[in-house]
């Protein structure tokens, strides 16, 4: 009796051990500062799924996350201090956790966060416009009366800058939380536009299999600038070397294609085997 006493507690100390062991070499500091990446998902400026190779499911670190994901994701791999951790947020809760300082970078656009905006430092990637997206006789309305007009049912994802504008004009904008959402509610039938982020909206052409999407048009004029940005806040104790950082890796950058353009080249990058 006592030997199997014996061999019970040597088991349990042993699952002990080991477990902590376990827990400890999961959660062991490495030595490097972790910064938190908080954004949504918008392809291809952030892109949430992980990519599928030979069926298998690619988890590794330099996946391919999107654009802006990928910048950031370059510019600390210089770092070695340093160890930036990427968090995917429904849209309106990745503002939310950020605005809260829950992440230490919150990638999308300063205009997101109106509530914060003397609270915040925005460190602009890219120029964006906001555009809408329609079949062929909505475009042609639209392009007759230009971008402060009533258009009528327009499909957004939620948190948009441009939603409260199109709002403010008499449309009604219904929110999707997935941007493909929002062209197939176009594509039923179900809304006039997709209000969307130039090429954003390009990516989604190419990259959908959807019936007619090949008849989506893009209108002639902008509905709103919109400044792509990693945003920290000036609270941040890590602020002023997230800061240098991203703008060191800007330095070595060139961001200056056309939206086409953009979409086309990574999209190559996206279909190289990694």
């Amino acid at each position: 009796m006592r030997y199997s006493k014996f061999k019970v507690l040597l088991l349990l100390t042993v699952i002990l051990i080991f477990g902590n062991f376990t827990v400890f070499a999961l959660h062991f500091p490495s030595g490097k500062t972790v910064i938190v990446l908080g954004t949504f998902d918008y392809p291809p400026l952030m892109i949430k799924e992980s990519q599928v190779r030979n069926g298998k499911e690619n988890i590794e670190f330099n996946q391919r996350q999107g654009i802006g994901v990928d910048f950031l994701k370059q510019a600390f791999s210089k770092h070695n201090e340093y160890e930036l951790k990427v968090k995917f947020y429904p849209s309106k809760r990745a503002m939310h956790e950020f605005s809260i300082g829950e992440v230490d970078i919150f990638l999308g656009s300063r205009m997101d966060l109106p509530d914060i905006l003397n609270d915040i430092i925005p460190i602009k990637l890219l120029p964006l416009k906001s555009v809408l997206f329609c079949l062929p006789e909505n475009c042609a309305i639209a392009n007759n009366q230009k971008k402060d007009a009533k258009f009528g049912t327009i499909s957004s994802i939620p948190g948009s800058p441009v939603n409260e504008i199109l709002s403010k004009n008499g449309n009604q904008v219904y929110t999707q939380e997935k941007l493909d959402r929002t062209f197939k509610f176009l594509l039923a039938k179900r809304a006039d536009y997709v209000a969307a982020i130039d090429f954003s909206g390009h990516y989604m052409l190419q990259t959908m299999n959807f019936p007619d999407l090949d008849k989506v048009e893009q209108v002639d004029f902008d509905l709103l600038e919109i400044p792509y940005d990693a945003v920290i806040r000036k609270d941040n104790k890590y602020a002023a070397i997230i800061s240098k950082i991203i703008h060191d890796e800007l330095q070595n950058t060139d961001f200056k294609l056309m939206p086409k353009e953009i979409v086309e080249q990574y999209l190559k990058l996206l279909n190289e085997p990694r």
